[in-house]
């Protein structure tokens, strides 16, 4: 970026409200297409059509909330015109931390035209808001140092669309992908939010941008207008923050830490000879299976069916992965 480059910054002097939970949804496609409806919308809670809200009073209301902050770098030659824009999420906030009904209008601080808005239009403003330009103008979407990797599930489908997919990762990159999901593998888990999970654990920026296209066809009448939209990967990402080396050291980190909530309640417990054993066993496991199949030893033995520790104790701990977060 040129010194005479200027940039317009839009960020929430005071951020409101945290982050959330949850995910689900199937695989995306790196150019996939979204029909245009020809039939405006009406939601009965809101008070403004959802087709005539402009994309700027989305991005209002993810400013606003302080999900989001978001630049728009000018051509230094055309001042009027926007070259490129920069999106940082910083939270996606969950109907639990709206701390209100869904459907109660709230008002937006520095806007004056479309001012009310609810739940359902702050997830609607999460697509609607990169809406704003198009052709040769493209987002870069990155995540603030602080996002805690949580989102609630309806952000799994916003990834579907607007993310990125393996195909695009240089190929040391995919390799770090692959093992990552090698490590977390879970039956019934689309591809896609691995893909979400792997790019917010290690905050892997991407570059977005969309454009219309005109498709035609015999057995379809009228033609159809769709929005087509594309992702790239960012050649200047340093590739030693999501390499093979810094998956195996957050994998390791998730592990430890599954293993201290699994060891302590249950060495506290184990008193007796026999106990002594299972203290070794326990603290000489290397994989959380081998710290199940121990843990179930107990639970089944005559002298673990006399402690205090119960089914209800141990519930929490089954899942060896469920400190990650949604994946």
């Amino acid at each position: 970026m040129s010194k005479d480059t200027k940039k317009i910054v839009l960020s929430k002097s005071k951020p409101s409200l945290s982050a959330s939970s949850s995910s689900s949804s199937p695989l995306p496609i790196h150019n996939s297409f979204t029909p245009l409806s020809p039939f405006p919308r009406f939601r009965p809670s809101s008070p403004v059509p959802i087709s005539s809200r402009p994309p700027y009073s989305s991005i209002a209301i993810l400013v606003d909330t302080g999900s989001v902050d978001i630049q728009h770098i000018l051509n230094p030659q055309i001042p009027s015109k926007i070259d490129y824009s920069k999106i940082k999420i910083k939270k996606i906030i969950s109907l639990e931390e709206w701390k209100s009904k869904p459907f109660v209008q709230k008002t937006l601080s520095n806007f004056n035209s479309y001012s009310q808005y609810n739940y359902y239009d702050y997830q609607e403003a999460w697509e609607k808001a990169l809406l704003f330009r198009n052709f040769n103008h493209s987002w870069f979407i990155y995540y603030d140092e602080q996002f805690s990797n949580n989102y609630p599930r309806w952000f799994v489908k916003w990834f579907k669309y607007i993310g990125i997919i393996p195909n695009a990762f240089p190929k040391q990159i995919l390799e770090a992908y692959n093992k990552f999901i090698d490590y977390f593998k879970q039956d019934g888990i689309p591809d896609f939010e691995y893909t979400l999970q792997f790019m917010t654990v290690f905050q892997i920026p991407w570059i977005f941008s969309w454009t219309y296209h005109y498709q035609v066809k015999q057995d379809i009448s009228p033609p159809l207008l769709l929005r087509h939209y594309r992702s790239k990967w960012w050649n200047k990402f340093s590739i030693e923050k999501a390499n093979i080396a810094s998956v195996q050291k957050y994998y390791m980190s998730i592990s430890s830490q599954y293993e201290r909530s699994v060891k302590t309640p249950i060495i506290q417990n184990l008193n007796s000879f026999q106990d002594q054993d299972y203290i070794i066993r326990l603290q000489s496991c290397s994989t959380p299976e081998e710290m199940q199949k121990i843990i179930n030893e107990i639970k089944q033995s005559p002298s673990g069916s006399k402690r205090s520790t119960n089914e209800e104790d141990l519930q929490d701990s089954q899942d060896p992965y469920e400190d990650i977060g949604p994946i």
